[in-house]
């Protein structure tokens, strides 16, 4: 009898990891997804929603997203459009997958902050708008990517995106159908993602272009409005640029305003990116500008003005910081020279 007992509980013991994979536990979360964009766009725009469907508190710092694509000829850059908690709650990087497949060889990563908040039992992240695109601003074949699905144009579940808890696998197939304990290259790292700090405005200008969604979403205003200064009414969008070097991954991008003119109205274009809020009024900002000594058109010699200037407010409140480069001179002088001028216009009060 007892060796009968001991045979039936080794058959057991052998038969369950069968017949627990032909009835696994419910997913502690779930993961919509809603494409936003046709195959061919400048930019794959995937929308994701969160679930939380234990009985426990979910903090989003937990979670790590994964969405997979092929990579064309370039390099990528990752932006948020937009959350209910914030652009400054999550972090994405652009990873190249150790094993590719026919429809990966990389992936979106997203993680999140302390500062996302927890989601309640039951309850959902709500959107989480991201942008996906080549830095080279070409567009981009989605056709053949694993996680876009040009039928999804509402939300609906989806396990071509992957989730993670803690790095273990919570929701979704990896492309190659393997699990993270398989291959522990496959696990998302666990460092946490740092918070940033209160007061802290930051901004590594990720974006397609001008008429970039994200761009209005993250604060910035691209004029083309009217008046001055300078020549009146020659402001243009054409001027505002995000170029990237080749090779870039993910980052390498810069802010660039091009101005020219040739002493007409209709020779003129300036270009600005500003802001309505006041978060520039106070406190303290840096900025990383890049010159260079070769003149980005026209005869050797000529007169180019290489800047970055920050104005803001009117009449009293009015301030200005200028950085003006020029290699081969200007205003009456030889160059190379490098003019720094800073304002900031006072009211006195009796």
């Amino acid at each position: 009898m007892f060796l009968l007992v001991a045979v039936v509980a080794a058959g057991a013991t052998a038969l369950y990891p069968i017949w627990k994979r032909a009835n696994p536990d419910p997913p502690e979360l779930t993961l919509r997804y809603r494409k936003a964009t046709t195959a061919t766009a400048a930019a794959a725009e995937p929308s994701l929603e969160i679930f939380n469907e234990s009985k426990k508190p979910l903090p989003l710092s937990e979670v790590t997203l994964r969405y997979y694509f092929t990579a064309d000829d370039g390099s990528y850059a990752f932006n948020c459009v937009q959350t209910a908690f914030g652009c400054s709650g999550l972090a994405g990087s652009v990873v190249e997958l150790d094993r590719p497949t026919e429809t990966a060889d990389h992936y979106l990563e997203i993680r999140f902050t302390d500062g996302a908040g927890t989601l309640r039992p039951g309850a959902n992240s709500k959107g989480i708008d991201l942008q996906l695109y080549r830095v080279d601003h070409k567009k981009l074949d989605q056709s053949d990517d694993r996680s876009f699905d040009a039928a999804k144009k509402t939300y609906q579940e989806s396990k071509t995106v992957t989730a993670y808890k803690r790095g273990v696998l919570a929701w979704g197939e990896q492309p190659d159908g393997s699990t993270p304990d398989d291959d522990a290259r496959n696990a998302p790292g666990a460092d946490p993602v740092p918070d940033v700090p209160s007061g802290v405005l930051f901004d590594n200008f990720h974006y397609t272009g001008a008429k970039d969604p994200a761009l209005f979403k993250h604060g910035w205003l691209v004029r083309t409005s009217d008046g001055g200064p300078g020549i009146e009414d020659t402001w243009s969008a054409d001027g505002v640029t995000f170029p990237a070097q080749k090779d870039a991954l993910g980052d390498g991008q810069v802010l660039n305003l091009r101005a020219s003119t040739d002493g007409t109205k209709a020779g003129t274009t300036q270009a600005s990116l500003g802001t309505s809020g006041r978060e520039f009024r106070s406190g303290t900002y840096a900025a990383r500008i890049h010159f260079s000594d070769d003149p980005a058109s026209g005869r050797t010699g000529d007169h180019v003005n290489q800047t970055l200037y920050t104005i803001g407010g009117k009449g009293s409140t009015y301030s200005q910081l200028d950085n003006e480069y020029m290699p081969n001179g200007g205003w009456g002088r030889l160059g190379p020279k490098l003019d720094n001028v800073t304002w900031h216009t006072v009211e006195d009060r009796v």
